[in-house]
């Protein structure tokens, strides 16, 4: 019994131009930096080090916050589904589906100024370690993304960009 498609059904025709991820080499680099920066804020001051434990789950807590507020309030954005990741790179509130990479990239470009105006507050009242290790985390965690998207924007900037893993995979429509 073949049932077959309904007249209102709506097909998508996505053809993959490019797929790229960090790697392992570049992943082992990532996780070296951040263990480096631990031992450097351990000999420096231990609130860099606890800061860094800390500072790891705060950041995704005000990225989401951060998302789920451009998502609201952006009028442009249509309603994508949004979960919780755990992968290296693309770890957080990510979106589950394709979406237009200048919309993504323009998320995190929100991200990085916003969470840079956020710390940069924090320097009158923060010890000079936990600035030092809010600002290396919250490049951490953003600038290879960026630079990712950055990359993938070159190719085809009106493509759409779905997360998978350890990998981001641009299409054309």
């Amino acid at each position: 019994m073949n049932k077959g498609l309904s007249k209102e059904a709506t097909i998508y025709n996505y053809a993959l131009l490019k797929k790229c991820g960090l790697g392992k080499i570049y992943s082992s680099i990532y996780i070296i930096l951040l263990l480096v920066w631990g031992i450097v804020g351990l000999m420096w001051h231990y609130s860099g080090t606890i800061t860094l434990l800390l500072g790891l789950p705060v950041f995704h807590y005000l990225y989401y916050i951060l998302i789920r507020l451009l998502i609201r309030f952006t009028s442009r954005t249509a309603e994508f589904t949004w979960v919780w990741k755990k992968d290296l790179l693309w770890n957080g509130y990510l979106p589950e589906s394709y979406i237009r990479i200048q919309r993504l990239l323009s998320i995190h470009l929100h991200l990085l100024v916003i969470g840079t105006a956020i710390i940069g507050i924090a320097y009158v009242w923060v010890p000079g370690s936990v600035f030092f290790t809010l600002l290396y985390i919250h490049c951490w965690l953003l600038l290879p993304r960026i630079g990712l998207l950055l990359k993938l924007k070159k190719i085809n900037s009106t493509g759409l960009v779905k997360i998978s893993g350890n990998e981001l995979s641009l299409y054309s429509t």
